[in-house]
């Protein structure tokens, strides 16, 4: 399964994603936002519309927002264009940007010492991938924006103090993958350090499962999954590695955007009811009435 080919496909498999994050407690009310480019379309996204639980987003009722802020259609978020516009336009692997405010990474956020620390192997899957924003500067607005997409950089996961956590991929099957482990993840580190001190893995360990980010780029273009040419850049400071968990994923063809599609429920073939219900035309209208929330 590559990732979408038109905007249909982008919109239903979008609204699929919000499902998946009712279904492991990632929403918060109408709050948080995933959003995605349009296929073919460097300069506008999708995102959930205002006034929306994440268990209510249908494939019609996504908002399409130019990347510069301005709404294109639909009930588009105030608080969500802030972030994942400017991250979108100044960003390059930011086709998909996925921004909640999940339990236990955003137990880390409030710690003093925020770090991911490398003491499982499922935090080894974000060695040199994170970067940790320690401004918190209340409801986000363009500037503000503009300010985390420079914090971000190439990376792909950022921890926002006080906040919580932002993802950014290149698909939207990678971007879930990493959304999902880096809580397992931090999950992991909350509990354990109730326990006493944590014990960190060996340097050479950490070094030995690493592996270049051009090895996974390779992968992923072959498997027909990579992101568009973008030249829109911000500077990265980060050694250019990645875990090599992923690149051996795509060359075995086990795809994450095809792994995290065919786990909805009556997701596969003949999936009739549930897919329907992700599909144009099944939208509820967004209620107005409430004030805005957190991005």
């Amino acid at each position: 399964m590559n990732p979408p080919s038109d905007e249909r496909e982008a919109r239903i498999e979008l609204a699929a994603a919000f499902r998946i994050a009712v279904m492991f407690d990632f929403h918060e009310g109408i709050s948080n936002h995933f959003s995605m480019l349009v296929p073919g379309h460097d300069d506008r996204f999708l995102i959930n519309p205002f006034g929306l639980h994440f268990s209510e987003v249908t494939a019609s009722s996504l908002a399409v927002v130019d990347v510069d802020g301005t709404p294109v259609s639909g009930t588009a978020p105030p608080t969500g264009i802030g972030i994942h516009a400017p991250i979108h336009r100044l960003c390059p692997q930011a086709t998909v940007v996925l921004h909640t405010h999940q339990p236990w990474t955003t137990a880390l956020a409030v710690q003093d010492d925020l770090h991911l620390a490398p003491i499982s192997q499922t935090s080894l899957q974000f060695t040199d991938r994170v970067v940790y924003d320690e401004r918190y500067e209340g409801l986000a607005d363009l500037d503000e924006g503009e300010r985390l997409a420079k914090v971000l950089g190439r990376a792909d996961v950022m921890f926002l103090r006080h906040h919580g956590i932002l993802v950014a991929g290149p698909e939207l099957g990678v971007a879930m993958d990493d959304l999902y482990m880096v809580e397992k993840a931090a999950q992991l580190q909350v509990l354990a350090s109730g326990l006493g001190p944590l014990t960190p893995i060996r340097a050479e360990t950490i070094e030995r499962s690493s592996a270049p980010r051009s090895a996974v780029n390779w992968a992923l273009a072959a498997l027909g999954g990579s992101s568009p040419a973008r030249s829109r850049e911000v500077p990265d400071s980060r050694p250019a590695k990645r875990s090599s968990w992923r690149a051996i994923a795509r060359t075995l063809s086990l795809s994450p955007h095809h792994s995290w599609m065919t786990m909805m429920p009556g997701a596969g073939p003949g999936a009739g009811a549930f897919s329907a219900s992700l599909r144009p035309g099944r939208a509820r209208k967004p209620t107005t009435a409430r004030p805005p929330t957190f991005a």
